[in-house]
């Protein structure tokens, strides 16, 4: 019975998910958008939680926790092409980007209950061993943590660093915190670099081919920030479209104007912005 009430719930939050607060509280321009889904995802990819672009325009994805250890291969219309068994486990496997040349990043990052020690991200590379990035929140004292914001599902990578976006489960006043990462293994420290108040939660991350613009994704909407002289902030968001997909937890820039974003009810869409429509409310 909780557990009937609980999709109740989530799925009236998201239903009724708006850019309106976002809009007022950060003067965003109000865009045309169109929203449309293009797949149903292969029945081996029941929860898909990732995605990363490919360099011959594929993409990569992967089963959220207590799935396989398999990277999966499909194109835009859904079809299996390849997997990539790797030898890691999945403890919480929840965000996927792409790197330089063929490298991947793996993200065993998810901590719903704030209790993990063994947080990682694995940077996956053909024809050698996955090697472990590992890291610690530097503001997290006590496991589980006396606020929930030290879960984490979304993160990309850009020149030579990880950027790792929280996603707050507190009731009233939420924010994603902002941690960064070096792209190289070893075991890291990490204390927030910003926060950004929001009323929903992140999900999935990504960042433009052009390095111009990054996107938050949250269940039923979509945020995107403005990158400046080559430093990922919060200080300028630009634009929020509503989705409204049910549980999407991963996106990814197919290019400039275009996002695909997965949900894990099995169906991937394709999310169009027009940027010369775009006009502040």
């Amino acid at each position: 019975m909780a557990f009937k009430v609980y999709w109740i719930l989530f799925a009236l939050k998201v239903a009724t998910c708006s850019c309106r607060a976002d809009r007022k509280s950060h003067d965003l321009s109000r865009t045309s958008h169109q929203i449309k889904k293009i797949a149903s995802l292969p029945p081996a990819i029941d929860e898909s939680s990732g995605l990363a672009l490919a360099k011959d325009g594929t993409l990569w994805t992967h089963n959220d926790s207590g799935g396989d250890p398999v990277l999966y291969r499909i194109n835009t219309e859904g079809t299996l092409l390849a997997k990539w068994n790797l030898p890691v486990p999945n403890h919480d496997w929840e965000d996927l980007s792409a790197g330089p040349g063929e490298t991947l990043f793996v993200g065993d990052i998810g901590n719903n209950m704030q209790l993990r020690k063994d947080l990682v991200i694995w940077r996956v590379e053909p024809n050698q061993d996955p090697k472990g990035i590992f890291y610690s929140y530097a503001d997290q004292s006590s496991f589980p943590g006396t606020t929930p914001n030290f879960d984490c599902e979304a993160f990309f990578w850009y020149q030579d660093s990880l950027y790792l976006f929280s996603k707050d489960r507190s009731l009233e006043n939420t924010q994603t915190k902002l941690y960064v990462l070096p792209d190289k293994p070893g075991s890291y420290s990490v204390s927030p670099q910003a926060s950004f108040l929001l009323d929903a939660q992140v999900t999935a991350a990504d960042v433009s081919p052009s390095g111009k613009y990054f996107a938050l994704l949250t269940y039923g909407k979509v945020l995107i920030f403005e990158i400046k002289n080559q430093k990922i902030t919060f200080d300028y968001p630009i634009m929020c479209f509503r989705t409204g997909r049910k549980q999407t937890e991963a996106l990814v820039f197919y290019d400039e104007k275009t996002l695909l974003i997965s949900n894990e009810q099995g169906n991937l869409f394709r999310l169009k912005i027009d940027h010369k429509k775009a006009q502040k409310p």
